[in-house]
């Protein structure tokens, strides 16, 4: 997510959690936006349930409907556009698209 702190300085984080704890909680660079830790927290969460059944819950429409809707056609056209133009966070996707596999089964 991407909150004002006190002082009003944009901060930027994600977090893993289950219904009673926090599994993994990190800040992450200021040239992240919101959408960019939404990616991250997908793939972090996929990661730490390696070979593990999970269910991902997300309220981000944009991490769930890239993650579904366009990234494998992304993908297949080599991280670009429909107008050539290179996908904003590809790197993330392509990590996020990896991580996936990691899990024994995985519902978002």
């Amino acid at each position: 997510s991407s909150k004002k702190d006190e002082f009003g300085k944009t901060r930027r984080g994600y977090a893993v959690v289950t219904l009673t704890d926090v599994v993994e909680a990190k800040a992450l660079p200021s040239t992240y936006s919101a959408q960019a830790a939404e990616l991250v927290a997908l793939t972090r969460a996929c990661e730490l349930c390696k070979g593990r059944r999970v269910t991902i819950y997300t309220d981000s429409q944009y991490a769930y409907s890239t993650l579904f809707v366009f990234a494998n056609q992304w993908k297949h056209r080599g991280m670009t556009t429909s107008t050539g133009k290179r996908v904003m966070h590809a790197e993330l996707l392509t990590q996020l698209l990896e991580a996936m596999k990691l899990p024994q089964e995985v519902a978002v």
